[in-house]
């Protein structure tokens, strides 16, 4: 993309993101208020409503958001800077987890009830999936219109999937190794691997689907967890 799409693009997300996050938290006070009211708020339900509040806001931004950049000419960078976005938005949910979860425990501001917190992490874990795939779907939507195709060299041959594997994995695998043997990474959870990993993707200015790290996390997981 030139510079000034790319501008363009970044405000367009920036905005629409901003407009979500204010609209979650008053959604979600309002939500609090109703079942307060109703004798509701120390219970399951606050959780349930909760995520169905999320899921339908994400899922709203998800649709109209792309709407919104393929109205923009660009090409396909602009789907790393609208997975990025989505990705922000999903992160600013999962931060308002705790309070929920707290909400629902009736016992703000104490440590909440652990039965609560599992159910309540595992709803949100199954609407981000849920959120993942439609942005995975999107990626079609936003690429560009396909090229004359010409023979792709080494290293642009695709994979099984039909997919170029990031050139960046190669890289972070090879760290996350280094980590181990030098025993500055020392995992006790699945969950540690997979945050090494996001931790790396961050630090050096790359993106990926949560999802994705997940499932080579849980590989490597199962490979230093066997014994």
């Amino acid at each position: 993309m030139s510079s000034s799409t790319e501008r363009h693009v970044e405000l367009v997300l920036q905005d629409a993101v901003r407009d979500y996050k204010q609209a979650l938290n008053g959604r979600l006070q309002a939500m609090y208020s109703n079942h307060s009211s109703k004798g509701r708020l120390h219970s399951g339900a606050t959780v349930r409503a909760a995520i169905r509040i999320m899921d339908d806001l994400a899922c709203d931004a998800v649709q109209s958001t792309a709407a919104k950049v393929r109205d923009i000419p660009r090409d396909g960078d602009a789907f790393v800077a609208f997975r990025t976005a989505m990705a922000d938005l999903i992160e600013f949910f999962r931060d308002e987890m705790p309070t929920v979860v707290r909400m629902a425990s009736g016992r703000m501001p104490c440590e909440p009830n652990s039965s609560v917190e599992a159910a309540a992490l595992a709803l949100f874990s199954e609407m981000e999936s849920k959120i993942e795939r439609k942005v995975d779907i999107v990626e079609f939507q936003l690429s560009p219109p396909p090229r004359e195709q010409t023979p792709p060299t080494p290293t642009e041959q695709v994979s099984k999937t039909g997919r170029r594997p990031a050139p960046f994995w190669d890289d972070m695998w090879a760290s996350i190794a280094r980590d181990l043997y030098e025993g500055d990474l020392k995992p006790h959870t699945q969950a540690d691997v997979e945050q090494a990993m996001l931790r790396w993707i961050e630090d050096h200015g790359h993106s990926a689907a949560v999802s994705t790290v997940r499932a080579r996390a849980r590989r490597l997981w199962d490979l230093i967890s066997a014994d």
